[in-house]
C-alpha cells in the first residue's frame, strides 16, 4: 500500500492540477469585449507566450525600472539555485536516509527521522555538508542581490534616472517651520537668510503650503465620482443627475480653493540648490538665527528624503486609528494568525474530528494534511496581505518608506511565525503553546524544536504543491479579471490610475518566507526542495506576464528595500542553521555547530564588507557640472501631487 506521506502529495498534486484546469479554462472561454480601431487589438495567447518567454527582465523593466528587474533577476537566479539543491538533497541524502533502520510503522514521507540516526554516525558527514553548502548558496544569492542593487546604474544608465537621483541628492529638506506664517512671506524671508550659506548657488524655495482644505474637497470629488460610475452602471438617470449636479458644485469649490493665497504652511520646504555639493554643505553650515522677529533656530535642514517619501499621503487624520487601537488590532492579528491559521493547529483540529467520524485511514490522510495545506496556502496569499494592508493603511505612517518599512517587518514576522516556529513547537492549541513555551530549556531549544520536524515537514511538502500550482494559478485567474474590462492586452492602453499596483512588499516576503521553509525542512526532509523550486520557477513566469500586462509598478525606496531583502535573507539562514544545528546536535555530531557558526561569521563579513563598499563608492561625485530643472526636483510635490 502507497505511504499516507505520498498518499497526500498524490492527492494534493491531483487537487491543484484540477484547480489549475479550472482557472485555464475560465480564463480562455471568458468572452472579452470587442476591439475598436487598430490600436486597441488583442494579441493571441501564442503571441502572448511567445513576448514572455522572448522578453527579458531588462526588456521588462523598461517600464517598470529597477525594481522589476532586481526582484524578476532575483527569482530566476533562486530558481537555479533551489534546483542545484534539488539535485543534492535528492541524490546525497534521501538514499542516506532511505538506508537508516525505521520501523515499519513509519509514515514519514522521507523515511527519516533523528531516533534512526546512530551518535557521530560517518553518514552524518554528507547532511552537514549538504547544510553548509545550502547556507554558502543562499549567503552568495544575498551578496549578488546586494551588489546588483548598489550597482544598479551599471544595468540602468538613463539619463532620466540619473537626473532623478542627482536632484534628490540636490534638494534640503527644512522642518521646524512655524505653520501659523505664510508661504509667500516665508519663500522671500529664507532665500535672504540662505543665501549667505549657500553662496547664490539656490535655484529655488518652495514652502509647502496647508491645504487641508483642498484635500476635503477632493476627496469628496473622488466619492462623488465613483456615485456616477455605480448610477450609471444600475441605469438610474435621476440618482445620476443628482450627484453630476453635486460634483459641479464640489468643482467650484476646489476652484475657488486653488485661487486663494494659503495662509499657512504644513511646517516643511524645500530647497533646489545647483549640485548635491551645496546642498550637503548648506545642511552641515546652516546656523540658525532670529530675523525680522522669527526664530528660526528650530528650523532643520536635512537630506531629501526619496520621491516616493515626499508625495506620500497616509490616510486622513480622522481615519488613522488611535495608539491604543493600533495596538489592538495587532495583537488580535497576531493570535488570530499565529495560532488559529497554524498549520499544525488546523492537522491538529481536523484529525481530532475525523477520529470521532472513524472515517478511512486513505481518506484521513488527505484531509489532514492536503486540505489544510490548501487552506494556509489561500489564507497566506489573500487573507494575510489584506490584513496587512488595512493595519498599515490604518497605522500613522509619515513616510513612504517607514510605512514601507512597518509592512515588510509585518510579513517576516507573522510569516516566519506561521511557517516556522509555532509548527516546529507543536502548536496544535494555544494550550500546548504556552505549555511547550514554558518548560523548554533555553540552552536546548533548537534540539526541542526539531522533535517533530518529520511530521511538520511533511505538511509543508503538500503546502508548497499548493503554493505552486494553486495559489499561483489563482493569482494569474485574479490578474486575468483585468482584460475583461474593456482594456487592450498591453499595458501601456491602461489608464495609470486603473491599472493595479504590484506589491514588492508582499512579493519579496512571500518569496523569502517559502525559501526559508525550503531550508528549514531542506536537511530532514530533502523532497521538499523540488517543490520549492517549482514554486519559485512557476511564480517567476506568472510575475513576469503580470509586470508586463497587467500591473504598474510604482517605485520603492531603494535602500529601504535593498536593506531590508538582505536583511530577511540573513534572518532565513539563521533559522536556517538554528533548525539544523538542532538536528546535528540531537544526533550527537556536535562538529557541525562550529562549522555552523565559522559560516556565519563569513556571511557577516561578506555583508559588512558590501556596505564599506556601497559607502564609499558613489557614482554621482559632486564635482560633476550639471544644473537641474524643476521639474526633475519635485520641489512643490504636495502641490503637483494633491492638487493635479
Amino acid at each position: 500500500m502507497m505511504e499516507k506521506g505520498i498518499l497526500g502529495v498524490v492527492t494534493t498534486l491531483i487537487s491543484n492540477l484540477l484547480l489549475m484546469l479550472i482557472v485555464l479554462l475560465h480564463i480562455s472561454f471568458r468572452k472579452r469585449p470587442p476591439h475598436t480601431g487598430t490600436q486597441n487589438q488583442y494579441i493571441s495567447l501564442s503571441k502572448t507566450l511567445h513576448q514572455i518567454y522572448t522578453s527579458s527582465e531588462i526588456d521588462i523593466s523598461v517600464q517598470g525600472g529597477q525594481d522589476t528587474y532586481q526582484y524578476l533577476s532575483l527569482l530566476k537566479y533562486l530558481s537555479f539555485l533551489l534546483l542545484i539543491y534539488s539535485i543534492f538533497g535528492l541524490l546525497g541524502l534521501l538514499p542516506i536516509y532511505n538506508s537508516q533502520k525505521i520501523p515499519s510503522s513509519s509514515s514519514s514521507l522521507s523515511q527519516f527521522s533523528i531516533e534512526s540516526m546512530e551518535s557521530q554516525d560517518v553518514n552524518l558527514l554528507i547532511p552537514g555538508l549538504c547544510s553548509l553548502f545550502f547556507s554558502l548558496g543562499a549567503y552568495a544569492l544575498a551578496y549578488y542581490y546586494y551588489k546588483q542593487t548598489t550597482c544598479s546604474n551599471d544595468y540602468f544608465p538613463r539619463h532620466e534616472d540619473m537626473e532623478n537621483e542627482f536632484a534628490r541628492k540636490s534638494v534640503v529638506l527644512v522642518t521646524g517651520i512655524p505653520k501659523s506664517l505664510a508661504p509667500t512671506h516665508l519663500e522671500n524671508l529664507m532665500k535672504q537668510e540662505i543665501d549667505m550659506y549657500s553662496l547664490g548657488n539656490i535655484i529655488t524655495i518652495n514652502v509647502v503650503p496647508e491645504i487641508g482644505d483642498i484635500e476635503r474637497a477632493l476627496r469628496d470629488k473622488n466619492l462623488i465620482e465613483y456615485k456616477v460610475k455605480y448610477d450609471s452602471f444600475s441605469m438610474c438617470p435621476q440618482s445620476n443627475e443628482f450627484w453630476i449636479s453635486k460634483k459641479n458644485e464640489v468643482d467650484m469649490t476646489i476652484s475657488g480653493l486653488r485661487n486663494r493665497s494659503p495662509e499657512k504652511n504644513s511646517g516643511y520646504a524645500f530647497i533646489l540648490c545647483k549640485q548635491p555639493m551645496i546642498a550637503d554643505l548648506l545642511i552641515k553650515s546652516y546656523e540658525g538665527t532670529q530675523s525680522l522677529g522669527i526664530s528660526m533656530d528650530t528650523w532643520k535642514m536635512n537630506p531629501a528624503p526619496y520621491f516616493n517619501d515626499i508625495i506620500w499621503k497616509n490616510s486622513p487624520s480622522d481615519e488613522v486609528m488611535s495608539w491604543f487601537k493600533s495596538v489592538f488590532f495587532n495583537t488580535v492579528f497576531i493570535f488570530l494568525f499565529l495560532i488559529l491559521l497554524t498549520p499544525l493547529t488546523l492537522v491538529g483540529i481536523i484529525s481530532d474530528l475525523l477520529k470521532e467520524l472513524e472515517f478511512s485511514s486513505n481518506f484521513k490522510s488527505f484531509i489532514t494534511f492536503s486540505l489544510p495545506s490548501m487552506t494556509i496556502s489561500i489564507f497566506y496569499s489573500i487573507i494575510i496581505p489584506l490584513s496587512i494592508k488595512f493595519i498599515i493603511d490604518k497605522e500613522k505612517n509619515h513616510l513612504f518608506s517607514q510605512a514601507f518599512a512597518s509592512a515588510f517587518c509585518k510579513y517576516i514576522c507573522y510569516s516566519i511565525g506561521i511557517m516556522v516556529f509555532f509548527p516546529l513547537l507543536e502548536a496544535v492549541t494555544l494550550e500546548s503553546v504556552i505549555e511547550k513555551l514554558a518548560y523548554v530549556d533555553i540552552t536546548k531549544w533548537n534540539i526541542t524544536m526539531v522533535t517533530n520536524i518529520a511530521m511538520v515537514g511533511e505538511f509543508f511538502v503538500n503546502f508548497l504543491v499548493s503554493m505552486s500550482i494553486g495559489s499561483n494559478f489563482l493569482d494569474l485567474a485574479v490578474t486575468n479579471c483585468y482584460f475583461t474590462q474593456g482594456y487592450e492586452m498591453y499595458r501601456k492602453g491602461y489608464d495609470e490610475k486603473s491599472a493595479p499596483v504590484f506589491d514588492f512588499t508582499y512579493e519579496y516576503s512571500r518569496v523569502l518566507t517559502i525559501l526559508c521553509v525550503v531550508l528549514v525542512f531542506s536537511i530532514a526532509m530533502p523532497v521538499i526542495l523540488p517543490f520549492g523550486c517549482l514554486y519559485v520557477s512557476v511564480k517567476y513566469w506568472i510575475d513576469k506576464y503580470n509586470l508586463l500586462y497587467v500591473y504598474r509598478v510604482e517605485q520603492c525606496p531603494g535602500k529601504h528595500m535593498q536593506g531590508l531583502v538582505v536583511l530577511f535573507f540573513l534572518i532565513a539562514i539563521g533559522i536556517f542553521q538554528l533548525i539544523n544545528s538542532g538536528i546535528f546536535m540531537a544526533s550527537g555530531f556536535k562538529a557541525l555547530v562550529w562549522l555552523g557558526g565559522f559560516l556565519a561569521l563569513m556571511g557577516i563579513a561578506t555583508i559588512i564588507s558590501g556596505i564599506l563598499i556601497y559607502r564609499y563608492w558613489d557614482p554621482y561625485h559632486p564635482d560633476i557640472n550639471c544644473e537641474i530643472s524643476y521639474k526633475h526636483a519635485y520641489i512643490h510635490p504636495f502641490n503637483s501631487y494633491t492638487l493635479a
